[in-house]
């Protein structure tokens, strides 16, 4: 519900990490918070 009063939608994954594989079949989860630019995540108060 609360990524759902982010628009425009396709920002919504500026707030989202993503699974990235590690050797020995670990996984891993990145989340990269970018302060300017196009890709910019997206800040909000609930």
């Amino acid at each position: 519900p609360v990524l759902n009063i982010i628009d425009p939608p396709e920002r919504r994954r500026t707030l989202l990490s993503r699974r990235e594989a590690r050797p020995g079949g670990a996984a891993a989860y990145v989340l990269d918070i970018r302060l300017q630019g196009p890709d910019e995540t997206v800040f909000f108060d609930i």
